[in-house]
């Protein structure tokens, strides 16, 4: 208790004012070796800016002029030459296939995605006319009796027919029509 009744203001302040570290010897910062800029690959944009320099040159006065830079990078786009350009192509499109590969093998989206949706179109052509748009409810009424099925079925495949793009929604309407027809 006596600490706590002591008045710490009264006491001598501590200052590092004369207190030295010397550095050690050791150190060899003169061995560094400089950090090499890693020049960044040529992406699409550099391709649209080189196409586009080779049908408007004033375009490389402006950027230059107005200082712009890419969004993406916040670099100045670099031209690139016609080698770079066919050679960075060939990388996107490996990188395209390595996706689609990807895509592919795996397994548990297969089974999200329908892979063919032939039925479901074929379906919606027998049910829908081809210039008419009818509301929901109608749909699913034709669908129960098309397919003798359920109203909770019938929900579900109309539901499986807008996901897949065959049926569409007239603007915020309860009006839905054929894909590729013209509703009326």
């Amino acid at each position: 208790m006596s600490l706590l009744s002591s008045k710490i203001t009264s006491r001598k302040k501590l200052s590092l004012k004369d207190a030295k570290i010397e550095a050690p010897e050791d150190r060899a910062l003169h061995n560094a070796e400089p950090v090499k800029e890693v020049e960044r690959p040529i992406g699409e944009e550099d391709i649209a800016y080189t196409k586009l320099l080779q049908v408007n040159p004033v375009l490389d006065k402006l950027i230059d002029t107005f200082d712009l830079v890419s969004k993406r990078t916040g670099e100045r786009v670099k031209k690139a030459s016609s080698s770079d350009i066919e050679t960075a192509q060939k990388e996107m499109r490996l990188k395209d296939e390595v996706d689609n590969r990807e895509e592919i093998e795996r397994p548990g989206e297969a089974l999200k995605k329908p892979k063919d949706n032939s039925k479901l179109s074929s379906l919606a052509q027998r049910l829908l006319p081809g210039a008419d748009s009818i509301s929901k409810e109608e749909i699913i009424a034709r669908l129960q009796e098309e397919t003798k099925v359920n109203q909770g079925r019938a929900e579900i495949g109309f539901n499986m027919m807008l996901e897949a793009g065959i049926i569409i929604q007239v603007n915020q309407l309860n009006k839905y029509y054929l894909q590729g027809s013209t509703p009326f």
